[in-house]
């Protein structure tokens, strides 16, 4: 009887932690897609306006802070132009 027992217990949690991957992925939607764009141009923008402070302050150097700042404004640049596709 306990083997029965331990049986349905085992087949119950194994049923529960696979259901996740038999259920289809949720897809974002549109305004979901745009929020987070929104977040990330936010971030994008308060890194450059981060870095320059670090700059002044002059705990970046400049060459460090050039290439660091080239990257942040293409990523930026590229958020924004999905932005204005939507």
């Amino acid at each position: 009887m306990d083997l029965i027992a331990f049986l349905a217990v085992l087949a119950a949690l194994t049923a529960y932690v696979a259901a996740p991957l038999y259920r289809p992925a949720v897809q974002p939607t549109r305004d979901q897609e745009r929020d987070e764009l929104i977040r990330t141009r936010d971030g994008l923008l308060e890194s450059l306006r981060e870095l320059d402070r670090e700059l002044a302050e002059g705990l970046v150097p400049a060459d460090d802070y050039d290439t660091q700042r080239s990257d942040l404004e293409l990523r930026a640049a590229r958020v924004m132009r999905r932005l204005e596709a939507e």
